[in-house]
């Protein structure tokens, strides 16, 4: 299998949708806004998560921006209880 063809896989692994049990249908987060939670709740900062998943800074930013928006968060701290509230991490 080539490089692009793993990458082609593991975007489409990442497009798939979760649900936590009591959550809004609107905060459905797939594989990816999943794991940027989890390092989150763990401290790492946008540029560390962009490493570890491979991905550019900005797009963690962007993930970042779109989950406190899912979860009507007004900063990291707030996002992360949420998520924990909720059952997703």
């Amino acid at each position: 299998m080539s490089r692009v063809d793993e990458i082609c896989d593991r975007m489409k692994s990442s497009e798939k949708s979760t649900t936590s049990p009591g959550t809004k249908s609107d905060r459905s987060l797939n594989d990816r806004e999943v794991a940027i939670l989890r390092l989150l709740a763990e401290g790492y900062t946008s540029s560390r998560i962009a490493a570890e998943l491979s991905l550019s800074t900005e797009t963690i930013r962007w993930y970042r921006k779109k989950l406190l928006l899912k979860f009507d968060a007004d900063n990291a701290v707030a996002l992360v209880r949420k998520a924990s509230d909720s059952g997703i991490i």
